[in-house]
């Protein structure tokens, strides 16, 4: 096993690009599963009336309840994951890094342009013994 890789992000080798999924189709699967399993449960419960069998029950709309959340948040995010996908969003992603680094120069030099100006503000500023002299009028 070779360390390297573990403190220099340069020797790392690079991760598989991400699947081609659509999530809509997996959890609409998973939603149908929970309905029938729900619709079972329910017949049971009426059969039976045994208190495991009303967990079943809850957990099974809960599972339901989950499943149309993920819906809606695959309708949400669907150009997302698809374009993460697709590759689309490497060039994007390298883009957001180049003005990420721009932006960290920038905030930089501003930085040290704002020091400067404090210490210019700062010897220009009469000082206590100057405002004394003077009967304490401020320029």
């Amino acid at each position: 096993m070779k360390i390297a890789p573990i403190y220099d992000p340069e020797k790392r080798r690079r991760g598989p690009k991400p699947a081609k999924v659509d999530l809509h189709r997996v959890f609409v699967v998973g939603l149908v599963i929970w309905c029938a399993l729900a619709v079972i449960v329910t017949t049971l419960f009426f059969a039976f009336h045994i208190r495991i069998i009303t967990m079943s029950l809850y957990t099974c709309l809960f599972g339901i309840f989950v499943g149309i959340g993920l819906l809606i948040w695959e309708k949400i995010n669907r150009d997302h994951y698809m374009n993460l996908a697709s590759g689309a969003s490497d060039d994007a992603a390298t883009h957001a890094t180049v003005h990420a680094a721009t932006d960290t120069a920038v905030v930089a030099a501003s930085a040290s342009v704002c020091v400067k100006d404090a210490a210019v503000s700062d010897s220009s500023r009469p000082s206590a013994s100057s405002t004394a002299i003077d009967g304490g009028e401020q320029r």
